[in-house]
């Protein structure tokens, strides 16, 4: 049980990096943006608001250690991509996948997400079924 509910409570903590960078940029000096000429501050926010989910991911890590595998597990992504956009976010390559996504008609990136998540909830299903028939056959008399 405390596995499952840790990745649940994982989703928020993932998009929570969103929003918080947002009242970075609004309220947060130097982060705030007010215009064009301050768009160089919309990434930095981006970037810190993620530092503070993997501090929060450190706390309760250090507090529940035995059952934050979940949240090392999140932490590890949001590294991943702090990382990933830090870094590569002047790379030529990857300006041309983003300019072709955000070209795609919406109709095609919806339908992507939801044939994607689609197929992951019918894995998982299925995944459960399996565990469940091996309990099953675990338990049954001889």
């Amino acid at each position: 049980m405390w596995i499952h509910a840790g990745y649940m409570l994982t989703t928020p903590l993932i998009l929570f990096e969103s929003p918080f960078s947002r009242v970075l940029n609004m309220f947060v000096p130097p982060f705030i943006v007010r215009g064009p000429a301050d768009f160089g501050w919309i990434l930095p926010s981006i970037l810190w608001s993620m530092a503070l989910e993997i501090a929060v991911i450190a706390l309760l890590w250090l507090r529940y250690r035995g059952k934050a595998t979940p949240f090392l597990v999140a932490g590890g992504f949001i590294a991943a991509q702090m990382v990933a956009m830090g870094l590569l976010s002047d790379l030529p390559m990857l300006k041309l996948v983003l300019v072709a996504i955000g070209n795609a008609p919406s109709a095609a990136l919806w339908l992507t997400g939801f044939a994607i998540g689609a197929l992951t909830s019918w894995s998982g299903w299925q995944a459960g079924k399996r565990r469940a028939a091996r309990i099953k056959a675990a338990v049954a008399p001889a």
